[in-house]
């Protein structure tokens, strides 16, 4: 059909105008999209996740105490927070949201500031800076991660994480070889403890473990004296240690403790440390698990409440044993990948899946070019499940060995660029 001048111009005004209202990727984080066809057969590999039938087989089996929280952590490592957070959360109920009142008064008394910017403004004039996580919480390492490169700026030269392996077997190897493999750690497996890992190494930071051996209060003590030794034989720099929950308290505490480990590093080596709490004010994913006071907030990234002193705020009395309270943003879902994971230099990546005879589910994991996917933790993984036809990931621009894999062990993998 022969168009007009004027049928011609009312039909690209409308196609400009189409191509205009096209749903956007965020600035800065483009999609990648791929069709694959280059898988080849390959030689299984020992997964360090399990799958999430395995998880839920599990969960009806296990009649322990702490299945939910073995469960939840699981999940965690496969990324997936809904479930993460059920497991976690699920259980104590929905609290109810804060008063008008009281949420009136609290916007009145305390006022937001990036949490990156007031860390790093208190950070630099210390000597040792420590950061707790949540052991299911793979933004807590993605928020250390965002931190490094300033903090190296400042003289930090250490990181020590609690997560390294340091009694039966210790992972000598992880400085020189700059990434971590399956028997690093516990949670370092988790691919967002393996990118705070990695990131570390290529900036220059010397990673160590302190790991002490024992429980309550004897691991406490033995995790400073362990902090405090290296720090002895170790003074070209200032020291970041990474621990969980409570290990970042101060001062004294009731219970068997007595003294948490970042309270006994103060008392071995005379030095008041700063201490960040990301584990009460954390995102949940679901709206309903927040706490009441997260439920009347609308943040956009992660932020400290100060007074009119600039002091941050701490809650409760018995969190006042901290110097900085960040509170955690919700995620948002981008393609099944929560949106603070393209904070950073990683882009959205979307495969079609290849004509492979594979069974579903399918475990997806990105292994960094020039490290062994035999031993390696991938920079991102994705669990194809039976009715999902494209494979989803978070990945910086470069060359990745893209290993798919079923529970029955049949296997292909295939090279990946991303630019």
């Amino acid at each position: 059909m022969k168009l007009n001048p004027y049928q011609l111009l009312l039909f690209l005004t409308a196609f400009l105008l189409a191509c205009n209202n096209k749903p956007q990727p965020k600035e800065g984080k483009l999609e990648n999209r791929f069709e694959l066809s280059n898988f080849e057969p390959y030689q299984p590999i020992e997964i360090a996740y399990k799958f999430p039938a395995e998880i839920e087989y599990y969960l009806d089996t296990c009649q322990k105490s702490w299945a939910n929280q073995m469960a939840g952590t699981d999940y965690s490592y496969l990324g997936m927070e809904k479930e993460t957070g059920q497991q976690f959360y699920g259980q104590y109920g929905q609290p109810r949201p804060l008063s008008d009142t009281a949420i009136k008064a609290f916007k009145k008394d305390f006022s937001p500031i990036s949490a990156k910017a007031y860390i790093l403004n208190r950070s630099k004039a210390e000597e040792i800076t420590i950061i707790n996580e949540a052991h299911h919480k793979p933004k807590h390492r993605f928020f250390t991660r965002t931190l490094l490169e300033d903090l190296y700026q400042q003289g930090y030269r250490y990181l020590g994480l609690e997560t390294l392996s340091n009694v039966s077997f210790i992972d000598t190897a992880l400085n020189q070889r700059k990434y971590p493999i399956k028997s690093t750690g516990t949670y370092s497996k988790e691919p967002q403890f393996g990118n705070l890992i990695r990131d570390a190494l290529q900036i220059g930071f010397t990673l160590f473990p302190y790991e002490g051996t024992g429980g309550g209060k004897e691991r406490e003590i033995n995790q400073a004296r362990n902090i405090a030794n290296f720090m002895k034989a170790n003074k070209g720099g200032k020291y970041l240690i990474h621990c969980g929950y409570a290990h970042a308290t101060e001062g004294e505490m009731g219970g068997r403790w007595k003294k948490a480990m970042a309270g006994r590093l103060s008392e071995y080596t005379g030095i008041n440390p700063l201490t960040i709490n990301q584990t009460k004010f954390d995102n949940r994913f679901e709206f309903g698990y927040l706490h009441p006071l997260m439920k009347r907030l609308e943040l956009k990234e992660p932020t400290v409440f100060l007074d009119e002193s600039q002091q941050s705020y701490l809650g409760e009395k018995s969190d006042s044993a901290f110097d900085i309270m960040v509170f955690h943003e919700q995620s948002e879902s981008l393609n099944g990948k929560p949106n603070w994971i393209f904070d950073k230099e990683n882009k959205s990546v979307v495969l079609a899946l290849a004509a492979i005879e594979l069974s579903k589910p399918i475990m997806a994991l990105a292994f960094v070019e020039g490290e062994n996917p035999s031993e390696a933790i991938p920079y991102d993984l994705n669990v194809i499940k039976d009715e999902q036809d494209s494979i989803y990931l978070a990945l910086k621009p470069g060359n990745y060995n893209l290993l798919l894999q079923n529970q029955s062990d049949s296997a292909f993998v295939a090279k990946l660029e991303v630019n």
